[in-house]
């Protein structure tokens, strides 16, 4: 099952305050590094290069990365 970007967009924009979107990413301060304030931390529903049907995360401020699914379980627990 594909992630829809307009309901993960949402999702993301209720708990987080400074959200870019760019193309098919969306783009946050990475909650792995909270000195970040540059949007470190890319969101891809699309699933990213290699079009995961699951979408995928990527901090590269500490290099983490993972599916939506698990970037919504450190997010709401």
């Amino acid at each position: 099952m594909a992630v829809s970007f307009e309901r993960f967009r949402r999702w993301v924009e209720s708990r987080f305050d400074d959200v870019v979107v760019k193309g098919k990413e969306i783009r946050i301060n990475s909650i792995f590094d909270l000195s970040d304030t540059n949007h470190h931390l890319w969101l891809s529903p699309s699933g990213g290069k290699k079009k995961r049907k699951t979408g995928v995360f990527h901090c590269f401020k500490t290099d983490r990365k993972g599916t939506l699914a698990t970037f919504v379980q450190l997010v709401d627990g």
